[in-house]
């Protein structure tokens, strides 16, 4: 048996949710710091019994309804390595010793409050961005010739992997390329700027074969472009070694 609590929470608040399908590898610990994103957790408890079918399953303790209302929204149904876990809310019969699914009204009624305050949310931004949308149709842009002239002379360049402005920079410079300019569009796609048109034509002699040492695909600027792909960098800091995997970070993306 695993069982650990380091605080407790004010009488009457402290609510505990049941977690079903636990991973055979996974450690007390592993399980606080997983719900621990969702909210105050205070306590966690796995026994070393399983289920009938030979399920693991545990249990977690937030010092407020509310957090626990939100973990369970949004970690039931999540894959963990591979496992769809379920969390549902848990009540605890002190008489019998045991714990157990907690079906009562109430909990129902409030989860169903919370997730309709999520869906009103939702629909008020969503109201939001078709109005911006709106808006956004009736403006009408100008983009000036010399810009778009200039444009037109720039290449729009691939990498193989995301990679900093500065360090791509750094790169071309000591081949003697410090004259080209270079700026991220989004992800790996980078817009290559040759102000100097004998260099731009020595270039596009050699097809390109001096930035082809850099980039994968190379093609002129053209209005009609559109880069489809999109990196954000997020830090995620304590999250268990054994849920390092594909499936857990893009469910967390989701959130």
């Amino acid at each position: 048996m695993e069982n650990v609590e380091l605080k407790v929470g004010e009488s009457g608040s402290v609510k505990t949710v049941f977690v079903y399908n636990i991973l055979t590898s996974m450690h007390w610990k592993g399980l606080w710091a997983l719900f621990g994103y969702h909210g105050d957790v205070i306590g966690t408890f796995i026994p070393s019994k399983r289920c009938r079918n030979g399920k693991r399953f545990g249990f977690v303790r937030f010092s407020n309804e509310r957090d626990a209302l939100r973990a369970i929204m949004r970690l039931n149904g999540f894959f963990l390595l591979g496992m769809r876990i379920k969390v549902k809310m848990a009540r605890y019969n002190g008489k019998r010793k045991f714990w157990r699914y907690a079906s009562d009204k109430k909990d129902q009624e409030q989860s169903v409050e919370m997730l309709q305050e999520t869906k009103t949310e939702d629909r008020i931004d969503n109201f939001v961005r078709n109005d911006l949308k709106t808006e956004i149709r009736k403006v009408q842009g100008h983009v000036e010739d010399e810009l778009l002239w200039n444009l037109q002379k720039c290449l729009v360049c691939e990498l193989v992997s995301v990679c900093d402005s500065k360090s791509l920079i750094d790169r071309l410079a000591k081949i003697g390329l410090r004259e080209i300019l270079v700026r991220r569009i989004q992800g790996r796609f980078f817009l290559v700027e040759i102000p100097d048109e004998e260099l731009l034509d020595m270039l596009r002699q050699t097809d390109w074969s001096y930035l082809k040492d850099f980039f994968i695909n190379i093609v002129p600027w053209s209005e009609k472009l559109k880069i489809k792909e999109r990196v954000t960098w997020i830090e995620v800091s304590g999250v268990p070694l054994h849920c390092w995997n594909y499936e857990t970070f893009k469910q967390m993306s989701r959130l």
